[in-house]
C-alpha cells in the first residue's frame, strides 16, 4: 500500500481550473436549454402535443402513461406544459412538435 501524498500546488489549481471550466460549460449549457425553450413558446404559444407526437418521437405507451400520471397530464398537453415538467425529454417532444408546427 502507498501512502498517499499531498496534492501539489500545480495540480490543486489545475483541478481548480477544470471545476470552473465544467461550471461555464453547465451554465452555457442551461442558458442554450432556456433559449430553446424560449423559442418553441415563441413559434407556437399555442400548440399541443398528443399521445400521437410522443408515440411517434419513440416513447413506448408505457412510459407516457407514466410520465402523464406523475406530472397529472392528460392526452392532449400544451408545449408550455411539457417545458414546465422540467424533463428534458419531454423538452424534446415540445422542440419536435414546435418544429413541426410551425411549418
Amino acid at each position: 500500500m502507498t501512502a498517499q501524498t499531498n496534492p501539489t500546488p500545480a495540480r490543486k489549481a489545475a483541478a481548480t481550473r477544470q471545476r470552473n471550466r465544467e461550471r461555464k460549460n453547465h451554465e452555457i449549457a442551461r442558458r442554450a436549454r432556456a433559449r430553446r425553450a424560449y423559442l418553441v413558446l415563441l413559434l407556437c404559444p399555442n400548440a399541443t402535443a398528443t399521445l400521437d407526437d410522443a408515440r411517434a418521437a419513440g416513447y413506448c405507451h408505457a412510459g407516457i402513461e407514466a410520465f402523464q400520471r406523475r406530472h397529472g397530464l392528460g392526452d392532449v398537453v400544451p408545449l408550455r406544459t411539457l417545458l414546465t415538467t422540467g424533463n428534458p425529454r419531454a423538452a424534446d417532444l415540445a422542440r419536435r412538435v414546435a418544429g413541426t408546427a410551425s411549418r
